[in-house]
């Protein structure tokens, strides 16, 4: 009895496949545990510096005027009237300092829902005078951080369940294939399938090649059923089904090619040139 295995040539391509979703999956939790959180924290910090700095030249650096008690409600009504805040922040006059203040405050605020710390402990602020002097003195001749985007940290939870989804199928798969097998009789031209089904010439119809470019073969059942077999996972169960076939169907062996007889030379000799 013959047996089927693995094909190494399919492993290799699946095992490498896993490896680099494996990769992809690795890279987005980083970015989930690491990147994007301390790239959130820095411009929401570099937000409140700015926010601050304009609620002291509106004269409202003040505790209680710069904390929002109600972050989802306050930042909504201030995307409502943005571009009209905008537009007054141009200037300086008093109103145009209001416009600012509460320009940056919204950019405050929505720093914060993009790190998805938007919560009233995260907006509730003591000591304001004493912390804007710090963050002066921190952000001094550094660069604004690059903002987080709206989409950054869903789409990085996105790469990471499909990027382990996807390594965990493989290996999945890689199991699955390797505990099944095909044992073939050469002799009696029946193959047994997972599971203990033996299909021998007399179950057999035809052979189905329309699929064969891709590497799979039916096998139509004389009940009038077919059986599909993935010929690339498994190394030998070719070789099986086409024994089978060209058994059942002797006239679709292709004729071997004929060999040229070889040029006889006397010893020592040089062969005639052609």
């Amino acid at each position: 009895m013959e047996r089927t295995v693995i094909n190494p040539k399919w492993l290799r391509k699946i095992v490498i496949f896993g490896l680099v979703a494996l990769g992809f999956g690795c890279w987005a939790l980083y970015d989930v545990l690491i990147t994007n959180p301390r790239r959130g924290a820095e411009d929401v910090e570099y937000k409140l510096l700015v926010y601050l700095q304009s609620a002291s030249a509106a004269s409202r650096l003040t505790d209680r005027d710069t904390t929002v008690a109600d972050p989802g409600a306050e930042l909504a009504a201030l995307k409502a009237d943005l571009d009209t805040h905008r537009k007054n922040a141009a200037g300086t006059d008093a109103d145009a300092r209001t416009a600012r203040f509460l320009a940056a405050r919204h950019d405050w605020l929505e720093a914060h829902k993009h790190a998805w710390t938007l919560k009233p402990e995260s907006t509730t602020l003591t000591g304001v005078a004493e912390k804007l002097k710090d963050l002066d003195t921190r952000w001094k001749g550094l660069e604004a951080p690059k903002p987080l985007g709206a989409y950054d940290i869903p789409l990085e939870f996105v790469w990471l369940v499909a990027g382990f989804g996807l390594a965990g199928y493989m290996a999945l798969l890689i199991v699955q294939v390797s505990r099944k097998s095909y044992t073939y009789d050469r002799e009696k031209k029946a193959l047994t399938i997972p599971g203990g089904r033996v299909i021998s010439l007399l179950d057999c119809a035809d052979f189905d090649r329309r699929r064969w470019h891709k590497l799979f073969i039916s096998i139509v059942l004389t009940d009038g059923t077919s059986m599909e077999f993935d010929l690339y996972r498994f190394k030998w169960l070719e070789e099986f089904i086409v024994d089978m076939e060209y058994t059942k169907f002797p006239d679709r062996k292709p004729a071997e090619p004929e060999q040229q007889p070889e040029q006889q030379t006397e010893p020592g000799s040089e062969p005639t040139a052609l």
